[in-house]
């Protein structure tokens, strides 16, 4: 009964709801904020040649960039790098007895990386 009650409510607030949107929309159609809300927006017209050339530009502008980037990786690689292994893990010879046990990858080791200058 109650749950009745609550969905007649639901749909007689729906049904008034449609029922202003109607009258807003067909009421008045004379007045002057319907006159406005009617005027056509005016945009540019769209220009493809243009937005071709702008991304064209945006594409030569990041290939400059990546350019750049590879031609500073490459000149700090030929400088070199200087690694030095903090810790290793003990080194296992294939087939060596100490190889059944330790099969997986050791954690422990570091390496720290510097750049040479």
């Amino acid at each position: 009964m109650r749950r009745d009650r609550y969905l007649n409510g639901v749909l007689t607030v729906i049904a008034a709801l449609l029922a202003t949107n109607l009258l807003v929309k067909f009421g008045d159609s004379n007045s002057p904020a319907a006159a406005v809300a009617q005027q056509p927006v005016l945009s540019p017209p769209f220009n493809s040649g243009q937005e071709r050339q702008e991304i064209y530009g945006a594409i030569e502008r990041l290939g400059q960039k990546l350019d750049a980037f590879e031609n500073s990786l490459a000149a700090r690689l030929e400088k070199g790098l200087n690694v030095k292994v903090l810790s290793m893990p003990p080194v296992v010879i294939s087939g060596d007895k100490r190889d059944e046990k330790s099969s997986g990858p050791n954690s422990d080791t570091k390496i720290e990386v510097k750049r040479s200058n």
